[in-house]
């Protein structure tokens, strides 16, 4: 459907400068989902998309992004 909203995905890498970060990474891949409307319809979906990052500690992550967005 042309009329149904669509959202921005965008996918990137940022580094990892946190020297007591336990994994050996220099960037961390992320996956972000704007939704249509954003920001004044909607939040974004962040995932983190690197599996050399255990699964529980990728969630601890989102949830860390996830609660500095609905701060802003």
């Amino acid at each position: 459907d042309r009329n149904a909203p669509t959202s921005a995905v965008l996918e990137f890498s940022i580094p990892v400068d946190d020297p007591d970060f336990p994994f050996d990474l220099e960037s961390l891949h992320l996956h972000v989902e704007l939704p249509s409307g954003y920001p004044q319809v909607g939040r974004p979906e962040i995932s983190v998309i690197d599996e050399k990052v255990p699964a529980n500690v990728r969630q601890r992550i989102q949830n860390r992004m996830k609660d500095a967005i609905e701060q802003m």
